[in-house]
C-alpha cells in the first residue's frame, strides 16, 4: 500500500498491533486519524476495511476495501505487498456475508492472481462457488487447496460437501474420512458425513455420527434434524419426532424442522400435533417462514391456493441457484424421442402401474428413454423395465447438471417427470429446461409449483378439474377417462387364509392397506363406529410402523374398541399383497389423501372399495378409478354418506356380493385396466404436444 510520511506511518503500525491484540475501537481511533488528514490513505483504509470485517460491520468493511483497492488500479506491484491481496481476500468475505456471492467470487479470484500460493484463498474461493451451486467448480478450487497445504481439515470437509453435491457419495465419506483424522471428532464433519451416509443408506453409521457430534454439541438444532432424519429412516417416527421437537425448541427459526416434524406427527398418527400444525400451517406459510415439503402438505387440508404459495417457497430455496436455459427446439429426427424421469425403476408402486404403458409405447411413434436415478434392486422388474425401453440410463451418480446436459445431448422431446416433489426426486434437472416439452405425471398429485420448469401437469376431469388451474403452474391437460396407468400384467398371488393372516376366522373384515399418514382422526372415528355397529367385525391395517401401531390401538381403545380388533398385516411382495385382499369384505378408504396405487390393487384383486371423494387431487383419485371401472354407486360425497353406505354394505351382504361380481366381471372390460387403451390415449397427448397442439 502507498508510503506515508513517518508520523502516520506510526500511527498505523500502533494502530496494527492494538487490533492483533483485539483492541478494535482504539485502533479504529488511530485509523480515522490518519483518514481525517488524508482521506485517500489505501494503506489506513485497508486495514480500518479489515477491523470492520472483525467486528461484522460489512456494510462498512466494502466501502472501505473498495476505496483503498481503487488507489491503486493498475496494481502494478501489489504482488510485492501480501496486503493487497488480502484486500481483496476480505472484500470477497464481506461481501460473501451479505449475501453478494457472484461479486465476492470475483474479489476471491483477484486475490489469486495476485498470491497463487495461498491454499486459504483457493478455499475460500471453492466456499463461495459451493454457495452459488457450481460443485465442479467448487471441487477444483478445494482440490487447488489442497495440493498447496494438504493438513487443511476444512478443505477436505468441503471438499466432500461438493463431492455429495455431485453425487460422488463414496468419495465424498472418503474426503470426510480425511477431515475427521485430521480433527479428530469435529462435530461439523461429522454430521457432514452423516448426510452423505444417509445418501448411501448407509443410516446405521449415519446414526453413529450424529449422536457422537450431538456429545459435543448438544445445543445444536442441525444435529437434532438430522438425527430425526436419520430415525425416520429407521421408520422410527416416534423418536423422529422427538428429535425434531427439540431442533426446534432450540432453533424455532430452523427452516426445515417444522416441515419434517409436520411429516413425521403424520406418519406417526399422533393427532394432537398434527391438529396443533394445521393450525399453525396458515401463517407459516403465508410468512414464508418455513421451507415445508408440498408432498406433505398434500395431507392437510390448506386449499390450493396456499399449496402453491407453500410450493413456490420450498422452489424459491432449492431451486434459486438453478440457471435454467432456454429450452432446445425440437430437432428433426423422425420419432418422438420421449424420456420418462424417475428414483422409482424398480419394485415399486409407480413401476408396477407404468411398466405395461413402457412395453407398449408404439415404436414407429416413440423413441423412448428412462432417466433413472434410484437404486438397482436387481429385481425382476428392474430387469423388466430395462428391456421395456428402447434406452436406460442410470443416472444415480450423476449430478443434475450431468442428467439436465444428458436430456439435452440426446435431443428429448417430451421429458415426463414422474416423481413431482416426492421422496427421493430431483427436480432441479427439469429446472434446467433440457427438453422443449416438460411434464408432471402419475407420481405427484399436486403442483410442482413456479420455478420447476414443468409445463404441463397430466390428469383427468375428476381428479383435477380446469376450474382449479389458479392454482397450478403448470398447464392442467386431461386424459381421456382415468388419469392413472395400470398394468394388465399384474399378478394377483393365491389368497392365504383369514387365520394365516390373524384375521377372525367368521365376521365382516374392513380394510384399508393405506400408509399410516394418510389416516386421521376423522376417519378413524368413522371406522370405530363401524366396528361398534357391526358385530364381530374387524379392521384390517397395513402395519406401517411402531409409532403409528401404538397411537392408533390408544385411539381405538379411547373409543371403547378392543384395540384386538385392529390387525395389522406385514408387509410382502406386491403379488402375495394382492392375493391376501380377497380375505377381506371392503376396503375403506381415506381424506383428505386417498389410495391411489392402493386402490387400484383393491380393484384389480376384485376387491370393492369405498371412498370419499375429496377437495382437492389426492382425494379424488379412487373416485376416478370407480368410474372408470364402473363402480360409481362406491363414491360418497361427505362424511355422513360415506359412514352410511359403509355400513349397509356390512349389513347387507346380498348387495355386497353383487357389487364384488360386478367389479370382478369389470376388470376385464372396464378402461382401467386396459392397458393398450390407456397407452394410446397418452400417446395421443403426447403426440398433440409435439405438433403444438395442447
Amino acid at each position: 500500500m502507498t508510503d506515508i510520511p513517518n508520523n502516520f506511518q506510526e500511527h498505523l503500525e500502533r494502530g496494527l498491533s492494538l487490533q492483533r491484540a483485539g483492541r478494535l475501537d482504539e485502533a479504529a481511533d488511530l485509523y480515522n486519524l490518519v483518514l481525517r488528514h488524508h482521506a485517500a490513505n489505501d494503506r489506513a483504509l485497508y486495514l480500518l476495511g479489515i477491523l470492520r470485517l472483525q467486528q461484522s460491520r460489512h456494510d462498512e468493511a466494502i466501502k472501505l476495501l473498495r476505496e483503498a483497492l481503487a488507489q491503486r488500479p493498475d496494481a502494478s506491484d501489489a504482488k510485492e505487498n501480501p496486503e493487497y491481496a488480502d484486500a481483496w481476500a476480505g472484500l470477497g468475505t464481506a461481501l460473501r456475508a451479505v449475501g453478494q456471492h457472484q461479486e465476492a467470487l470475483v474479489a476471491f479470484q483477484r486475490a489469486i492472481s495476485f498470491d497463487s500460493g495461498a491454499a486459504h484463498l483457493y478455499f475460500n474461493c471453492g466456499t463461495v462457488l459451493e454457495e452459488l451451486a457450481r460443485p465442479a467448480d467448487a471441487l477444483a478450487m478445494f482440490d487447488r487447496s489442497l495440493e498447496l497445504n494438504s493438513g487443511l481439515g476444512q478443505a477436505h470437509n468441503s471438499r466432500g460437501k461438493a463431492l455429495r453435491g455431485l453425487r460422488r457419495l463414496q468419495e465424498a465419506v472418503a474426503a470426510f474420512d480425511i477431515a475427521l483424522r485430521l480433527n479428530p471428532g469435529n462435530a461439523i464433519f461429522l454430521y457432514n458425513r452423516s448426510l452423505a451416509l444417509l445418501d448411501l443408506g448407509q443410516r446405521a453409521m449415519a446414526l453413529r455420527d450424529i449422536d457422537s457430534a450431538l456429545a459435543s454439541m448438544p445445543a445444536n438444532a442441525s444435529l437434532h434434524y438430522a438425527r430425526g432424519i436419520a430415525m425416520e429412516d429407521f421408520r422410527n417416527f416416534g423418536e423422529a419426532l422427538r428429535s425434531f421437537d427439540t431442533a426446534l425448541q432450540l432453533d424455532p427459526k430452523h427452516p426445515h424442522a417444522f416441515g419434517a416434524f409436520s411429516n413425521a406427527a403424520l406418519r406417526a398418527c399422533d393427532w394432537a400435533r398434527v391438529a396443533q400444525i394445521t393450525a399453525e400451517l396458515p401463517n407459516r406459510i403465508s410468512t414464508g417462514r418455513d421451507i415445508l415439503p408440498p408432498f406433505v402438505l398434500l395431507d392437510f387440508e390448506i386449499g390450493g391456493a396456499l399449496q402453491r404459495i407453500a410450493t413456490a417457497n420450498y422452489n424459491n430455496h432449492y431451486l434459486q441457484q438453478t440457471s435454467p436455459t432456454p429450452p432446445p427446439t425440437k430437432a428433426p429426427h423422425g420419432k418422438i424421442r420421449l424420456a420418462y424421469l424417475s428414483a422409482d425403476f424398480h419394485t415399486h408402486a409407480t413401476a408396477h402401474l407404468m411398466a405395461g404403458v413402457f412395453e407398449r409405447h408404439d415404436r414407429d411413434r416413440f423413441e423412448t428413454h428412462a432417466i433413472s436415478f434410484g437404486p438397482d434392486d436387481k429385481s425382476p422388474m428392474r430387469a423388466r423395465l430395462k428391456a421395456a425401453f428402447d434406452h436406460f440410463h442410470d443416472v444415480a451418480s450423476c449430478s443434475d447438471d450431468q442428467v439436465a446436459m444428458l436430456i439435452r445431448e440426446l435431443h428429448i422431446d417430451i421429458a415426463v417427470d414422474l416423481k413431482g416433489h416426492t421422496r427421493d426426486a430431483r427436480p432441479m434437472i427439469l429446472a434446467r429446461r433440457p427438453a422443449p416439452i416438460q411434464i408432471s405425471y402419475l407420481g405427484y398429485p399436486g403442483t410442482t409449483g413456479d420455478g420447476s420448469g414443468i409445463d404441463y401437469i397430466l390428469a383427468d376431469s375428476t381428479v383435477l378439474p380446469l376450474d382449479e388451474q389458479a392454482y397450478y403452474s403448470e398447464e392442467i391437460l386431461h386424459l381421456p377417462g382415468c388419469y392413472q396407468a395400470n398394468d394388465s400384467k399384474r399378478i394377483v398371488g393365491a389368497s392365504t387364509s383369514r387365520g394365516q393372516e390373524n384375521l377372525p376366522e367368521a365376521g365382516f373384515v374392513f380394510c384399508c392397506f393405506n400408509n399410516s399418514w394418510k389416516i386421521t382422526a376423522p376417519i378413524f372415528a368413522v371406522w370405530m363406529r363401524l366396528l361398534a355397529n357391526v358385530e364381530g367385525s374387524a379392521l384390517w391395517l397395513l402395519d406401517d410402523n411402531a409409532a403409528a401401531r401404538a397411537n392408533l390401538t390408544s385411539a381405538a381403545r379411547a373409543r371403547s374398541i378392543d384395540p384386538a380388533r385392529l390387525i395389522f398385516a406385514k408387509h410382502t411382495p406386491a403379488m402375495e399383497h394382492l392375493g391376501r385382499h380377497r380375505l377381506a369384505d371392503l376396503f375403506l378408504d381415506t381424506q383428505p389423501y386417498g389410495a391411489h396405487t392402493g386402490a387400484s390393487d383393491a380393484l384389480w384383486a376384485g376387491l370393492p372399495l369405498l371412498t370419499l371423494q375429496g377437495t382437492s387431487f389426492p382425494g379424488r383419485v379412487a373416485a376416478s378409478l370407480l368410474k372408470a371401472v364402473g363402480l360409481p354407486e362406491l363414491i360418497a360425497h361427505d362424511m355422513a354418506e360415506y359412514e352410511r353406505l359403509a355400513l349397509s354394505l356390512a349389513l347387507e351382504p346380498t348387495r355386497l356380493a353383487a357389487l364384488r361380481d360386478r367389479l370382478v366381471a369389470n376388470i376385464s372390460t372396464s378402461e382401467l385396466f386396459n392397458t393398450a387403451r390407456f397407452c394410446a390415449g397418452l400417446e395421443a397427448q403426447y403426440i398433440a404436444l409435439a405438433c403444438g397442439r395442447p
